[in-house]
């Protein structure tokens, strides 16, 4: 925690919604201000806000200069951030009323893209190296389409892309199931060549790629199975006769051991009670 950071803060006229956000970061900054990475989570949960909400006041305090990108987490990280102190300890703000922001995710991915050389020719505000602000979009692309494209892994054929994720939206498709496929996808595809990554069109085409990067779906009869032998495990045999489900324990494609939230879990050989989530190494 930074008194003086929080005081800076305390300080400027940034409207309530900004104000609490800033002040949750100052806890988590240096004297300095810097040091700042939260998650989107904790910022939510502490703040009483969405992580959509979060994502957009962040998005806002960059923009104003606030607080500056230091580094990005990549999807698997929280982001790296500092506090923009003068030699006074204080903190300046630029006006933003004429900018309209970009939608974000509510997971902690790149939603401060890296430039292209696309966002050059089509931006028509660019602040810093990491972060471009949209005034509007020539070809009226939505800005949920437009936070997607920017992480999209091959920028060659944006209206036909666009066309056919407009097309899944009207099936009804979920754009932030859109949107975390995309952000799956840039993943598997980082370091690949250009001719080995699909156009948008096909990717959000009929033959819906999409889907191949989003998580599996466990069915709900198979966690309810997972559960039974959530709760046999749970039991105290000393003193509880229980029987054994009848049926095998749950395993996903890969031939894991399911849990009854649907984790992925190995036996301990040397503890044959005891569970090692996959996710937790």
């Amino acid at each position: 925690m930074s008194i003086k950071v929080m005081t800076a803060v305390f300080e400027t006229t940034l409207p309530p919604s900004e104000k609490i956000v800033a002040l949750k970061l100052a806890d988590h900054a240096h004297d300095d201000g810097t040091s700042v990475y939260p998650s989107a989570a904790s910022l939510a949960t502490n703040c009483s806000m969405s992580e959509r909400q979060v994502w957009r006041i962040i998005k806002i305090l960059l923009d104003k200069g606030v607080i500056i990108l230091e580094k990005s987490g990549g999807g698997r990280k929280s982001n790296l951030y500092h506090f923009s102190l003068d030699s006074h300890g204080a903190i300046s703000t630029r006006s933003t009323d004429n900018l309209a922001y970009l939608d974000c995710s509510s997971t902690d991915t790149d939603v401060i893209a890296p430039m292209t050389p696309e966002d050059r020719s089509t931006d028509t505000d660019v602040i810093g190296i990491n972060r471009t602000v949209i005034e509007s979009s020539p070809e009226g692309y939505p800005p949920s389409f437009e936070a997607l494209w920017k992480i999209y892994p091959k920028k060659k054929g944006k209206l036909p892309a666009f066309k056919k994720y407009k097309v899944r939206l009207k099936e009804g498709a979920d754009p932030e199931r859109l949107h975390m496929a995309v952000v799956n996808y840039a993943e598997e595809k980082r370091g690949t060549e250009e001719r080995f990554i699909l156009n948008g069109e096909t990717f959000f085409g009929p033959g819906e790629r999409w889907c191949d990067y989003l998580p599996a779906t466990i069915d709900p009869a198979t966690l309810e199975q997972a559960k039974a032998w959530d709760e046999w495990d749970s039991q105290d045999f000393n003193s509880v006769t229980y029987p054994e489900p009848s049926f095998p324990r749950p395993q996903n494609s890969e031939g894991n051991l399911l849990d009854g939230e649907g984790r992925a879990y190995y036996r301990d050989p040397m503890q044959p009670t005891k569970r090692r989530y996959f996710d937790d190494e």
